[in-house]
């Protein structure tokens, strides 16, 4: 993971609270997976250099990851290939549902 924290940079994203109130988000980090759902929902998911992981959804909400191995399959499902990017950014080996 620390490799990936090589090369940050500031990220400023708008984001929507749980009341609808709109804002812009910043922070430092890396872009580690960055896709459109079957849905066609943008999500993108930061590595932050506190080590945080955070998925920005399509409706603009913030969720933090606890577990990367058990949370971003549900996140990226739909691209197999950025979550295998995003495990290997974080220093983990992809498990891929075939």
């Amino acid at each position: 993971m620390q490799e990936a924290l090589d090369d940050t940079q500031e990220y400023e994203i708008e984001v929507a609270d749980e009341v609808g109130t709109w804002y812009t988000g910043i922070f430092n980090g890396k872009k580690i997976a960055d896709i459109e759902d079957r849905r066609g929902e943008n999500i993108q998911i930061y590595l932050l250099d506190d080590e945080r992981i955070l998925v920005h959804d399509g409706e603009g909400h913030i969720h933090e990851i606890e577990d990367a191995e058990e949370e971003l399959p549900q996140w990226l499902q739909d691209d197999p290939a950025a979550l295998i990017d995003a495990l290997k950014a974080l220093g983990l080996k992809a498990r891929v549902r075939l």
